[in-house]
């Protein structure tokens, strides 16, 4: 249990396992607009990402920030999304 609502389990088969590994990338980034960044990326965990940019939406909920994939991505053979949230500590 988090903060924020318990841990969903990513659940079991190939999607669950992949659910678990990390994704993780870095770079400069650019306010296209209040509610849109735009990484480019300069080192990833995939190298095909790098060079290219990464487009995400934003938003603010009081404490949280979220950063999410722009549209809905194919991904472990259906149309998936996926968020990250951010909490601040005081």
């Amino acid at each position: 249990m988090t903060r924020h609502g318990p841990v969903r389990s990513p659940g079991r088969g190939p999607a669950g396992e992949q659910g678990r590994k990390p994704v993780a990338y870095a770079g400069s980034f650019e306010v296209v607009d209040a509610t849109t960044v735009e990484h480019h990326v300069t080192t990833s965990l995939f190298p095909n990402w790098m060079g290219r940019r990464q487009v995400r939406k934003v938003s603010f909920a009081g404490e949280l920030l979220k950063l999410g994939i722009a549209t809905p991505t194919r991904l472990w053979g259906a149309q998936r999304t996926a968020e990250l949230i951010w909490s601040r500590l005081v």
